[in-house]
């Protein structure tokens, strides 16, 4: 009797994830992890921003921020640079997660506007020190918004990276020195 059981799985159906950060994902995968873990950080700073930013220009730029940001995950991805899109995305659950206290987003949007309005206050401060989005110009508006989200992401992309290195580095330094000969030398068979 033959087998001819069409829901049968096969070996060729099985995809596996590699959980193991010694081991190299495909681009796919980590393109398709940058995506998730990048969008789960979204939330908190796209709300904290609205609240910020102010008409059109402003919010075009803070779209511009995000896609920038997204779009250099995906390039880094697609250079070669797994390893380090990897553990920022490892690092990136954890900042996604500290959203429900998220001191980490408010003092990465505060530093952002000190930054901007440093840089930028004597075309869009109101004279007190603070930043004042609305300036009348749409692309002024735009520039300040996509400066803001840029810098708020680079702080907190760069503690996400931090943090996923020192998980990667502690996940090494903790294995087991069997699995570490294992995944040096192949098995013969």
């Amino acid at each position: 009797m033959t087998d001819d059981n069409p829901y049968r799985v096969t070996a060729a159906a099985t995809v596996a994830v590699p959980a193991d950060p010694d081991t190299e994902p495909s681009e796919t995968q980590t393109i398709v992890g940058w995506t998730i873990v990048f969008g789960l950080n979204l939330p908190v700073p796209v709300l904290f921003g609205v609240s910020v930013v102010n008409g059109l220009g402003g919010y075009l730029g803070m779209a511009t921020g995000c896609v920038m940001w997204w779009g250099t995950g995906v390039l880094l991805c697609r250079r070669g640079r797994v390893q380090n899109v990897r553990a920022t995305s490892w690092g990136g659950l954890l900042v996604a997660g500290s959203q429900f206290f998220p001191m980490l987003q408010m003092c990465s949007g505060m530093a952002a506007i000190a930054i901007m309005t440093v840089l930028v206050a004597p075309q869009a401060g109101n004279g007190r020190g603070g930043l004042q989005m609305a300036v009348g110009s749409p692309l002024l508006d735009h520039l300040v918004a996509t400066g803001l989200t840029l810098l708020t992401g680079t702080i907190l992309i760069s503690v996400a990276a931090i943090i996923g290195h020192l998980i990667m580095f502690l996940y090494r330094r903790l294995k087991p020195a069997s699995s570490l000969q294992e995944s040096v030398t192949p098995k013969e068979r």
